[in-house]
């Protein structure tokens, strides 16, 4: 039988010792992260690392990552790595600036595992992952509890969690952890990023919630292998298309102005410019990276279409004030703007008009704000964001909800119509001044 305990009901330090406990009795629990939920147990426990991979079921070949509580944890760890022998100096370096420079974030980083850290996690080869988050509720849980074993909460092969409650739900009833926390949806809706940094380049190994460009200086450039094969054609759009012809080279590459498509093959249709990628795509704009598991488009109409689980992040600036009112039409627009990122299942660019259409369950988060709607149209000159369909922006405890929004992703202003609702807690009353004077007393 599930204990289930929302935060909304309990103090964070209320949940934090039920997590102590039912970790501390070799249960498995279930608690969410900024990027998803995940399923925890003690890594020091056999028992309850078996049982994490029953629940799951899946395969003990394939790892599992540890949560650390704090910058303390990593810098432990970070010296026992640089007490490895065989590892040489230029790759000491390289863990150590990495892992400072992007932890705390939204991060898997596989690192080198000492010999004596965690023994219990020795099957899974030389290397570990860990994740340093900066949510601030996830670290409190942390340090209650120290260095938890992690992974997603879902069926091996199915989506994680990201927390709507029907979905909260039936992940309960399949998985069967002792305890589950719940707090909403979690910040990023999509997975952690996962960069593998035991190699000189380090090897990005899954797309996800931290920004490209975070990491892109890390990473080898990206190259057209396998040029045997590849058609270069100059079109009269302007367009300039390196890709195989029957999907025959390991990278095509599509650039379009400022946009290049890199995707593992491509069907392309010289006379008419129509494309299909059936493989995952990653596309970069100055300012802008976009990951979808599919693409097609046209080259000579300048449009490309990216479906499935589609990312899109935007670069940004200095994190403005806080958005909803009442000061909603009073904020003074910022110069700058943080930076932003965008989920849907469906991405529609005109490169021409620079409007994109998102479809789907749209969910958007810039700064400490997130905004949810079933459909969005970006435009790139003047940087409005149109959203319809039950659309929510979140900041903090402040909720602002319509049919209708007018979101700008430079000023982080809202222009709101159909059905708006705002909520914004009220201050604690201040006790008021006592109707009888207290007495006064002689020194």
């Amino acid at each position: 039988m599930t204990l289930v305990l929302a935060h909304e009901q309990h103090a964070v330090d209320e949940l934090a010792r039920h997590l102590r406990d039912c970790i501390e009795s070799g249960g498995v629990a279930l608690i969410p992260t900024e990027t998803v939920y995940g399923l925890v147990a003690s890594p020091q426990q056999a028992a309850s690392l078996d049982r994490l991979y029953r629940s799951k079921q899946r395969s003990k070949a394939k790892p599992i990552a540890l949560l650390l509580p704090n910058r303390p944890a990593l810098d432990a760890l970070l010296d026992e790595i640089a007490a490895m022998e065989h590892l040489d100096a230029e790759m000491l370096e390289q863990i150590a600036a990495t892992a400072r420079t992007l932890l705390p974030g939204p991060l898997t980083l596989v690192v080198p595992r000492p010999a004596h850290f965690m023994p219990l996690l020795v099957d899974h080869g030389p290397s570990i992952g860990i994740r340093l988050s900066a949510d601030p509720f996830l670290s409190r849980l942390l340090v209650e509890t120290g260095p938890l074993a992690a992974t997603s909460a879902n069926l091996s092969g199915k989506s994680a969690a990201i927390g709507d409650a029907a979905e909260l739900a039936e992940i309960i009833a399949d998985l069967e952890p002792d305890l589950a926390i719940l707090a909403g949806p979690t910040t990023y809706r999509m997975a952690s990023t996962v960069l593998d940094i035991t190699t000189t380049p380090p090897r990005l190994l899954r797309e996800g919630a931290m920004p490209r460009d975070r990491i892109a200086p890390l990473l080898p450039p990206r190259s057209l292998r396998g040029i045997a094969g590849v058609v270069l054609a100059t079109l009269a759009s302007g367009i300039l298309l390196a890709a195989p012809m029957r999907a025959a080279a390991e990278v095509a590459e599509l650039a379009s102005g400022d946009l290049r498509i890199s995707t593992a093959s491509t069907d392309y249709d010289i006379a008419s410019g129509v494309f299909t990628m059936p493989h995952h795509v990653h596309a970069d704009r100055p300012g802008m990276q976009i990951d979808g598991d599919t693409a097609h488009g046209n080259t000579r109409r300048r449009i490309v279409v990216l479906t499935g689980h589609v990312i899109l992040h935007q670069d940004g600036g200095a994190h403005p004030d806080a958005l909803i009112a009442p000061r909603l039409e009073s904020a003074t627009p910022s110069t700058n703007s943080p930076p932003s990122t965008l989920t849907a299942e469906r991405l529609s660019i005109n490169l021409a008009t620079k409007i994109s259409i998102a479809d789907g369950h749209v969910h958007f988060v810039q700064g400490t704000r997130t905004v949810d709607a079933k459909q969005a149209t970006l435009n790139e000159v003047t940087h409005d964001l149109f959203l319809s369909g039950d659309v929510t922006v979140v900041d903090g405890h402040q909720r602002l909800a319509a049919q209708r929004m007018t979101y700008n992703t430079k000023t982080q202003q809202v222009h709101a119509t159909e059905n708006v609702e705002i909520v914004v807690p009220l201050p604690s009353p201040s006790p008021g001044p006592s109707a009888t004077p207290p007495p006064h007393r002689r020194r």
